[in-house]
């Protein structure tokens, strides 16, 4: 192994996703139907159907279908005709339910190099992407579902029809390198990811709201499911444990995916700290803002997204707030040259540097942006 790169390669499996259009829905007060409505104004980061992407409005997209199909809503479809013949009682479908319910894990967030409890998210118009709770326990009768073709408890809870279409590749996500072992191409179907590893279709997804990442692995042809739920976004216990059951299961080499993801996640966090450090010895040399703080206050729009207002806070700090995040703000420092590093109020949107647009002594508008994690991909906004 010492002629792999794999950093190189642990970068190129952790960065394959690409989303778009995130930032407007996470945590936002805008209705299912009003995030649709607005997705369907975004331009494509890429031509129609040459490459792979993510976005969590598709799962919205997803509940109104099941809505208008079934004559119902997605929530009691869902927990009709799959929570309750598969006995998931304690599982639930909104924040809500996890605020008010027992014995559930806290979501926490590492800020300033500590970890801090989050409340559980709201995700308003894209519930349906994130907002469902369970256990360990229920997420077993789920899986022995999936591996039994839809059937439980002797019932055909979901028909083997629709597993086979969920898990039929639609789309090519790219090559998958493995830091050890034999993988060629990740594929992409209905919910799943696909890849081929050591002879086996692996049949997976991860997910991640605010606080909580988790992953769902199946191996149909040898009947083994593993779900993995962590209660923090910094970790990749999800990824390295999953990797080592994996190949446990399969009778391949110990391979230390722990050390290697471990060490994977401390030199990245190392090298994002000496930046943010980095980027505050360059703040501490400003005594005021480049402009004077009237250039820069007042509303900026998105096409889309809506406005976002940016007001002073002292002689060289400026505020932010936002239409649909009502509880989410921003303070901005200057870096230099219209650069300005972005602090949100929540942790979960990161610290990133964003770029005014500056023409003499007119500001026109500004570049946004979040944590990767939310969206890999910039807002730009006009001031008005």
């Amino acid at each position: 192994t010492e002629n792999l790169d794999l950093t190189d390669i642990l970068t190129h499996r952790m960065g394959m996703t690409t989303f778009q259009g995130d930032f407007m829905y996470w945590s936002s007060d805008l209705t299912r139907e009003e995030a649709i409505s607005k997705f369907g104004q975004l331009d494509p980061t890429y031509p129609f159907r040459t490459t792979w992407g993510y976005t969590n409005v598709g799962y919205a997209i997803a509940s109104a279908c099941i809505d208008e199909i079934s004559g119902s809503d997605w929530k009691t479809y869902i927990d009709e005709n799959i929570f309750t013949p598969l006995n998931m009682d304690r599982s639930c479908l909104s924040s809500e339910d996890m605020y008010t319910a027992d014995n559930v894990a806290q979501p926490f967030v590492m800020k300033n190099g500590e970890l801090v409890q989050v409340p559980f998210p709201p995700l308003g118009g894209i519930e349906a992407c994130g907002s469902i709770g369970s256990s360990v326990a229920e997420m077993n009768n789920w899986m022995l579902m999936q591996l039994q073709n839809g059937m439980f408890n002797e019932e055909q809870v979901i028909s083997e029809e629709a597993i086979k279409i969920s898990r039929t590749p639609y789309s090519l996500v790219g090559e998958n390198r493995h830091p050890f072992n034999r993988s060629n191409f990740e594929t992409y179907g209905l919910g799943w990811e696909m890849t081929d590893y050591e002879g086996y279709k692996i049949v997976r997804h991860t997910g991640g709201v605010d606080g909580f990442v988790s992953s769902v692995t199946l191996i149909p042809d040898e009947g083994l499911g593993i779900v993995i739920l962590t209660n923090t976004l910094d970790n990749l216990l999800f990824i390295s444990l999953r990797e080592e059951l994996v190949d446990a299961y399969l009778g391949l080499p110990y391979r230390g995916y722990d050390d290697l993801y471990f060490n994977y996640m401390s030199k990245m966090n190392a090298e994002d700290e000496a930046l943010y450090q980095a980027r505050l010895d360059s703040i501490s040399t400003f005594k005021k803002l480049p402009l004077d703080p009237e250039n820069y206050t007042g509303k900026y729009e998105h096409a889309v997204y809506g406005y976002l207002e940016v007001s002073p806070m002292t002689k060289k700090t400026l505020g932010m707030s936002f239409e649909h995040h009502k509880d989410l703000t921003a303070v901005l420092e200057p870096l230099g040259e219209g650069r300005y590093l972005c602090t949100y109020s929540d942790p979960t949107f990161g610290r990133e540097v964003i770029n005014f647009e500056i023409e003499g002594e007119q500001v026109k508008g500004l570049m946004l942006k979040v944590n990767p994690f939310l969206e890999r991909g910039a807002y730009h906004f006009i001031k008005r």
